[in-house]
């Protein structure tokens, strides 16, 4: 499966893509050679960026450089979905949002002191990024997520 590299200047792009479960790395402040390394050590990865320049000065790793066209965050990850024909390796709400970790189920007991006392009462299946440990729930907000995920999967394009 192909990884992404989102630059500094696509994180909402990297939100996206993780909260649909595609492996994204960011990174928000980095430098162009840094994101080169980056591809240089993992031939599954591909850079998304907006930054032309840089597919133009890295002949040796254009065809995994991808320009992003759009400054539309649903657009742009239309653009990643469309080009690499991901619509059926789309896992929503898999992946943490923060640092791309895939997230797991854990035992409502365990989240007891973690959420709020309402959260708690009212959800019955909690995850946790083993990772960073942020935890996550099925709630209005993954409602709304999921209003954005099926606008970019229901593309024309």
């Amino acid at each position: 499966m192909i990884k992404f590299i989102a630059d500094s200047m696509l994180g909402g792009l990297a939100r996206y893509l993780r909260m649909m479960g595609i492996y994204t790395e960011y990174y928000n402040n980095i430098k162009d050679k840094d994101l080169i390394k980056l591809l240089e050590e993992d031939e599954s990865k591909v850079l998304l960026t907006k930054d032309r320049i840089l597919k133009n000065e890295t002949p040796k790793y254009s065809e995994r450089i991808f320009i992003i066209k759009s400054d539309d965050k649903i657009e742009q990850a239309k653009e990643v979905i469309n080009n690499f024909n991901l619509k059926n390796h789309i896992k929503p709400f898999s992946r943490c949002l923060e640092c791309n970790t895939e997230i797991r189920k854990i035992p409502k007991k365990e989240v007891k002191n973690l959420v709020p006392e309402e959260t708690y009462k009212s959800i019955k299946e909690f995850f946790i990024c083993p990772e960073c440990k942020k935890i996550y729930w099925f709630s209005t907000h993954t409602e709304r997520m999921d209003i954005i995920i099926q606008r970019i999967l229901n593309s024309n394009h």
